[in-house]
């Protein structure tokens, strides 16, 4: 048997491809207007791959949000690094987020705003064919796949970015997904679910950050769903909150338990990423933040 084995969990990198950029009141604007700090966002990203390269994790997984707003330029910044990894013996898992396919996206020239070319959902597989490649199965219905990086592990990557922006997961795909698990789980498999959206609550009588658009659609149900199949962590991003929740059923009936790691952006202060500590058995795993801390000239 080896020994325990890591994962780096890096959340909403948002990357906006520095060649989309020139300084100007355009940039300027549109950083003044939210909290991500969307002009480090490259750097950012390929300081956290440099740290891959240098701890040499098994294994890296990215809940969503690769991108800014789903622009090209933006993806081929991210496959770049990704195969940086790969060509380490790094390997690399990744889903989409709310942020990465169509919709509308700019470039900043000076005082312009520019719209630019955004990645088409038929064309986002064939992009990160380095991770579709890896799928023992994939779901018809959407972008989720199941993968088993690791000796003992499954990773259920859990699209659920398909309806205007809102988190949601249809009948089918769940079904799917469901089915995926109780594969890994007759194998005697640790499930690690990686789903863009949250889950359970994270915040008292506050859903998860007091907006119904920010949890998956009917979370409740496939919070219970995942739980009566086994499903024991789920790894989460989207709000840029670095949080871990724990729901149990206290009806007696089944004692059933899930734990969601919610793991913040590294262009969001405190700027956090994850490592996961897997025991050498698969019955546990340990949880630690870092955050990035610095960037060249920063």
């Amino acid at each position: 048997l080896q020994a325990q084995e890591r994962i780096m969990l890096i959340a909403d990198p948002h990357v906006l491809a520095s060649s989309l950029v020139e300084e100007g009141t355009a940039f300027d604007n549109m950083l003044q207007q939210q909290r991500k700090m969307l002009d480090l966002s490259e750097a950012a990203f390929c300081a956290l791959v440099d740290t891959a390269l240098q701890h040499k994790p098994d294994l890296v997984l990215i809940p969503g949000d690769l991108t800014k707003d789903g622009e090209i330029a933006s993806h081929e910044v991210v496959v770049a690094q990704i195969n940086k990894l790969l060509a380490a013996g790094i390997n690399v898992l990744a889903i989409p987020g709310n942020h990465d396919i169509g919709g509308t996206a700019y470039a900043y020239r000076g005082a312009e705003t520019v719209a630019v070319e955004t990645l088409a959902d038929n064309a986002w597989e064939s992009t990160y064919d380095m991770i579709y490649s890896q799928a023992l199965a994939k779901d018809p219905a959407s972008h989720s796949y199941v993968a088993e990086p690791l000796r003992g592990v499954t990773v259920l990557g859990i699209d659920a970015s398909h309806n205007d922006g809102e988190g949601y997961l249809s009948d089918e795909s769940l079904a799917w997904i469901l089915a995926q698990a109780d594969a890994a789980k007759e194998k005697g498999n640790m499930v690690l679910a990686m789903c863009h959206w949250q889950v359970l609550e994270h915040m008292d009588d506050g859903g998860v950050i007091g907006e119904e658009s920010s949890h998956l659609q009917e979370a409740a149900a496939v919070r219970d769903a995942l739980m009566a199949h086994g499903v024991r962590m789920l790894l989460t991003g989207h709000v840029h909150v670095n949080s871990i929740s724990t729901y149990r059923d206290t009806t007696g009936i089944t004692n059933d338990s899930i734990i969601e790691v919610s793991t913040g952006s590294p262009i969001t202060y405190p700027c956090p990423y994850r490592w996961l500590t897997i025991s050498e058995d698969r019955s546990s795993v340990a949880v630690s933040t870092a955050q990035l801390a610095t960037l060249p000239n920063y």
